[in-house]
């Protein structure tokens, strides 16, 4: 397996230890084709005693940018930027303000135990 603190790049992406840094035009383009990032990953809604709390992630491209952004199958994401995901609205909400940020969180459970990322933009 790879060392979880070596930098990963893909599409300008570097990653080191619980932060990457990707170039501010490569959001902006995932902004103008959502569907795009979209399929990149199947997101599932996981769902807990009639609740929903966040979005499962199957199938991550191995060269794709969630897989640069250190994602993984399986991971179960509960949180973009502190706002908690327990809807399709909240994560297409929490991913509109984004737009206005410098860096955000995404935060999850991965086999059971949590992670945080944090996202930042470069120029």
């Amino acid at each position: 397996a790879a060392d979880p603190g070596a930098p990963r790049t893909a599409e300008a992406i570097v990653c080191a230890d619980d932060r990457c840094t990707l170039p501010r035009a490569t959001f902006d383009a995932w902004g103008k084709d959502p569907t795009a990032l979209a399929k990149q990953a199947r997101v599932v809604p996981n769902i807990k005693d009639g609740v929903t709390r966040g979005f499962k992630l199957f199938g991550i491209r191995a060269s794709g940018p969630l897989a640069a952004l250190g994602l993984e199958n399986g991971d179960l994401i509960t949180a973009i930027a502190g706002r908690p995901l327990k809807g399709m609205d909240d994560a297409l909400t929490a991913l509109g303000l984004l737009k206005g940020e410098e860096q955000w969180t995404i935060e999850g459970e991965r086999r059971g135990a949590p992670f945080k990322r944090t996202i930042a933009l470069s120029e």
